[in-house]
């Protein structure tokens, strides 16, 4: 009997003890899977973030990335004696390449010129990524206006040493090349992205002006920046006439339900060449010369007449400037374009530019109350 006791409690024993083992076993599996679980997630989260962050093309930073990495920069300027750079680069005659040679040539030829772009940016510590279109920029950190030449001028020239044929320009050229605009950080004023953004493509339009294949480095004072808005100016005076003016409508999204509420208008111009002129570029122009108001007039028309034609649900907004604002009889246009579509006024909202203060204008003010009695959003 005393041994069945003593072989009863050894089994007792080793089952207890190969309970616990596999409860530890267990455990320790189930410890490591979510261990690999968050690895997994984890890396799955940054190929996201990649994905994100990177344009599909070109496999260059995107808008969002770029946004960010400037950020950053910011912060190592605010302890560092070098000045931000940022540099837009557009590539000439892009349209007349697409149009002889097929989109897929132009995709091609946009990842040779990333690649390119992402070689000379590495060499001089610098993040290149791409705008949008035919548009690239640069983000750097240099000692100077003449050392931001220098990078500059550096990537123009890997765009001509890869000597890509370009069978429908212009000029005597005969490889595809790219115009650049650039701006710098300055002590007087606040560092911002969007504003470093306009001076380039400001210079960049110089650049254009200029011939193309060229880089145009910002300066206020600047003559020939200063003949490119004269020359703007013309072309201005003759957008509407000519054709050079059309309108993109961006959707107006319900934040929480994601519900399309309707759609906002906005202008783009385009040289006679074809190429395209950035708002940045043109709607100071136009404001400068008065010009303005016969655009934007034109703008509300057409969105008023594509409202009542196509639908662009429960409301369709323009921008408007206080120049427009303060315009004789602005309100009158407004009736007669709305009377003339049938577009009940509610179905119409203006939004003023950012910039404008009009609590400093009483016309531009009075025009606003009138539009409000009309029904005008």
């Amino acid at each position: 009997m005393l041994s069945t006791y003593f072989a009863n409690c050894l089994i007792l024993s080793l089952y207890l003890s190969w309970r616990l083992s596999m409860e530890r076993y267990q455990t320790f599996v189930n410890a490591l899977q979510a261990q690999i679980q968050e690895q997994v997630a984890i890396e799955n989260g940054q190929k996201l973030i990649e994905i994100a962050d990177t344009d599909p093309l070109t496999g260059l930073k995107n808008r969002r990335a770029i946004t960010r990495e400037f950020s950053e920069l910011c912060k190592e300027w605010a302890t560092d004696t070098d000045e931000i750079g940022v540099i837009l680069m557009d590539v000439d005659y892009f349209k007349r390449y697409n149009d002889r040679l097929g989109h897929q040539a132009g995709d091609d030829c946009l990842i040779e010129l990333a690649r390119a772009f992402d070689e000379t940016a590495a060499s001089n510590h610098a993040i290149a990524g791409r705008y949008g279109g035919e548009e690239f920029v640069v983000l750097c950190k240099v000692a100077g206006r003449d050392h931001l030449r220098e990078v500059t001028h550096q990537f123009c020239r890997a765009v001509e040493d890869l000597k890509i044929s370009h069978p429908d320009r212009d000029d005597k050229l005969d490889i595809v090349t790219i115009s650049a605009g650039a701006s710098l950080t300055r002590a007087d004023q606040s560092v911002e992205l969007r504003i470093l953004l306009q001076e380039a493509d400001r210079a960049l339009y110089a650049s254009k002006f200029s011939g193309r294949a060229t880089l145009t480095i910002y300066d206020a004072q600047a003559t020939d920046q200063k003949r490119a808005s004269q020359n703007l100016s013309e072309l201005l005076k003759h957008a509407v006439s000519e054709g050079l003016v059309s309108v993109v409508y961006q959707p107006i999204c319900d934040a929480v339900s994601g519900q399309v509420l309707g759609h906002e208008s906005l202008m783009r111009l385009r040289d006679f060449d074809g190429s395209m002129i950035s708002p940045s570029v043109f709607i100071p122009v136009a404001e400068q010369t008065g010009g303005i108001e016969e655009l934007g007039l034109w703008l509300i028309d057409r969105a008023c007449g594509d409202m009542v034609e196509h639908g662009l649900g429960s409301v369709v907004s323009a921008n408007v400037s206080v120049v427009q604002l303060k315009a004789p009889n602005f309100p009158l246009h407004i009736t007669e374009i709305l009377g003339r579509h049938g577009l009940a006024p509610h179905k119409l909202a203006l939004e003023v530019t950012e910039g404008s203060d009009i609590s400093l204008e009483a016309q531009a003010a009075r025009s606003i109350e009138q539009l409000r009695a009309l029904g005008v959003q």
